[in-house]
This record gives C-alpha cells, structure tokens and sequence, in this order.
C-alpha cells in the first residue's frame, strides 16, 4: 500500500509543480530582474511535502490543479516578499533580486483568483494592502 501511495503523491506533486512553472514563467514579466521561478518552486515543493497525505489522496476527476497552483503561488510570493530577502532596505524591494517578478507573479494570481470567484475585489484589495504593510515594516 505504501508504494502506491508513494506512487500517487509523486504523480499529484510533480503535476501541480509542472503548472506552477508553467504559470510562473507566463506571469514573471519583468526582463530586467532575475527570474524568481527557482525561489518560487522551492517553497511550494516544501509546502507541498508538508501536504503530502492531503496531495496523496486527490483524484483527477475532482482535482482543480489550476486553481490549487494559483493558490500556492499566491501564498508563496506573499511569503517571498514580505520576508525581508527580497529587500534592499525597509519598504524598498531589491531592483536587483527578483522581487519585481514575485510581484508580478503575484498579482497576476490574484487577477485570476477574482476574475475566477475564488475571492471578493474588496478581499484582493485588503490582502494587496497588508502586502505592502509587511513590506514596508521589514528588510
């Protein structure tokens, strides 16, 4: 039993990290800034082992990977970028990382949650703001 599952967690996980990428390299925009895909999916494939008995148990049929993608690309440049590592100094992200195509990224997974119904204008509003508050309260 154990190998199957094994078997099913691999073939969920590698699914959802394949169109992770996929909608990372259609979302990061900014060409004058390093490509933010290596941070990006390194931090969802840490949360996605930390989900590993919840990814086991998903069923292609009743799966939305696209949405779940969005979902976890959406937490994670949160995370990214309020973290400090992306800053070169309090409120100010580094030009030189790249913090510019986390945010991009990041606003193009939040157009498609409320283009998608997955949240409210005033939500994706709100959670925008809090970015901003944490990113100028860190670095």
């Amino acid at each position: 039993m154990f190998f199957s599952e094994n078997k099913k967690f691999k073939k969920n996980s590698s699914r959802l990290l394949s169109i992770c990428g996929d909608l990372i390299d259609k979302y990061q925009s900014s060409p004058n800034c390093p490509p933010c895909k290596a941070d990006l999916l390194n931090l969802i494939n840490k949360r996605i082992i930390a989900a590993k008995n919840e990814v086991t148990e998903w069923k292609d049929c009743d799966t939305n990977y696209i949405e779940i993608a969005h979902s976890l690309l959406a937490h994670a440049t949160f995370d990214l970028l309020a973290s400090g590592n992306y800053h070169l100094y309090r409120g100010y992200l580094n030009p030189m990382s790249c913090a510019d195509n986390l945010m991009d990224v990041y606003k193009a997974t939040m157009q498609y949650g409320l283009d998608n119904d997955m949240f409210d204008e005033e939500t994706r509003k709100e959670q925008y703001s809090y970015l901003l508050q944490c990113i100028s309260e860190v670095g």
